[in-house]
């Protein structure tokens, strides 16, 4: 967890809701904004981390699979927040490499499989109650199936 950049200079309005840390820790504080924006930090008792901009051009792999090794913002790489795709989480995504969420690697098991078919249904409460048929031929289910992303 990361020193909360606004309770370090006491505007931090989320107490005890805030994600971040509310406490002083300088091997998790947060990265310098003018060193990772310019590469350069004018400030000699700027207490924010100066991570070199060069290891900061490369996504971390272990972050885009869901979780860094390297304890968050120690790590050399870039991480880049990215929302989680439902479809492709509950066994298939339509947009492919197109899509503009995230496709995890790692595997769902039954049991959250089942959560974010709920998940999607939610999203969806009136899906077209037309009868399955591949699409074009290719044995992928049509994206009007009244079962979602869970059509077998």
């Amino acid at each position: 967890m990361v020193v909360c950049k606004h309770w370090l200079r006491g505007l931090c309005k989320k107490g005890d809701h805030c994600k971040f840390l509310h406490q002083y820790d300088l091997t998790r504080m947060p990265e310098c904004y003018f060193y990772s924006k310019f590469g350069d930090c004018s400030n000699k008792e700027c207490s924010f981390l100066h991570v070199k901009p060069a290891f900061k051009s490369q996504d971390c792999p272990w972050y885009d699979q869901g979780f860094c090794k390297d304890a968050g913002p120690l790590c050399k790489y870039r991480h880049v927040p990215r929302i989680m795709c439902l479809n492709y989480l509950v066994g298939f995504c339509p947009e492919g490499p197109k899509c503009q969420f995230a496709h995890c690697s790692l595997p769902a098991g039954p049991g959250i499989q089942h959560l974010l078919f709920l998940l999607w249904k939610l999203g969806n409460p009136h899906p077209q109650q037309s009868a399955c048929s591949p699409a074009w031929g290719s044995g992928v289910k049509g994206r009007a199936c009244a079962t979602g992303p869970l059509c077998q």
